[in-house]
């Protein structure tokens, strides 16, 4: 039996049709970004006012997930009195930071409990938001940098756990920081090879805060020693002060604390570093 080379070509395209998710990226004439994914009985809808942005625009990523199945699902949807369906993220990926969101002028108390909600067949859920050409530093923002970034939708059903949210990704580009401006891994870098902090970590590591005597152990706590056991002046012997470090960009410096319980005073150190020119402006120390 023969095929007519038409009625061939038509059953193959009905059956690549039938296999095909949704997975389309779309300009309208308002340069409004729209992306649709399907996952699973999930419609995905994400929506950014445009694709490229520049420094000081404010970018609006408008979100919904559509219940396509015919059966009802639950999902976790924030707490009880901050009901999120779903988190929308920037994150840049070149360095993994987030975009800052702009918050609310008057923002809530939220609790801290685990709140479900119910998404029924056909039913629609929607969140927004507003993020800043910012990334995060540690507790700080910097201008963000050039380069491409994900808009992240992450959507989480109760039948799975907490951290196996369903995710779906489509990128900007951010024309960033108009200035040359050291990283925050170069701004450590100087810190670290500055001749007092290195000395500042010296008394505060090794020997200087960790010994024996008489097969007893004994670490420097607040400019005493004090008695202690095996674990703990191993684990002390090599200095807290990395955990207890800060960093943050104000005015165009970078300011890095490092602070340590051990050993003796100063007991802190903070140096401040021009981002633009790389040069250490001041190292200070002070005792608690």
């Amino acid at each position: 039996m023969k095929f007519h080379p038409f009625i061939f070509l038509l059953i193959i395209l009905l059956f690549s049709c039938g296999t095909k998710t949704s997975d389309t990226t779309t300009e309208n004439k308002s340069n409004t970004l729209i992306y649709e994914e399907t996952k699973a009985d999930l419609q995905f809808q994400i929506q950014v006012n445009k694709k490229a942005f520049h420094l000081k625009d404010e970018i609006i990523v408008k979100a919904q997930v559509q219940n396509i199945g015919e059966e009802t699902m639950e999902y976790y949807a924030g707490s009880s009195t901050c009901i999120s369906h779903f988190n929308i993220q920037i994150i840049s990926k070149e360095t993994g930071r987030h975009i800052k969101q702009k918050l609310s002028d008057q923002p809530k108390e939220c609790t801290d409990d685990i709140h479900t909600e119910s998404l029924m067949p056909k039913e629609t859920v929607s969140e927004e938001g507003i993020f800043l050409t910012k990334e995060r530093v540690q507790t700080s923002f910097i201008p963000a940098s050039s380069g491409a970034y994900d808009v992240v939708i992450q959507f989480r059903p109760k039948e799975r756990s907490w951290e196996e949210a369903m995710e779906v990704h489509t990128q900007i580009t951010i024309e960033g920081t108009e200035y040359d401006m050291i990283s925050i891994e170069k701004a450590e870098q100087l810190a670290i090879q500055h001749k007092e902090v290195q000395k500042w970590m010296q008394n505060h590591s090794g020997e200087s805060i960790a010994k024996i005597e008489s097969n007893e152990y004994f670490v420097k706590w607040y400019d005493g020693w004090h008695k202690t056991n095996k674990e703990e002046y191993k684990s002390m012997k090599n200095g807290v002060y990395q955990e207890e470090k800060q960093v943050q960009f104000e005015d165009g410096k970078w300011h890095i604390r490092y602070v340590s319980k051990l050993g003796s005073s100063p007991h802190r150190i903070e140096i401040t570093i021009d981002a633009k020119s790389a040069d250490i402006l001041s190292v200070q120390k002070f005792d608690k």
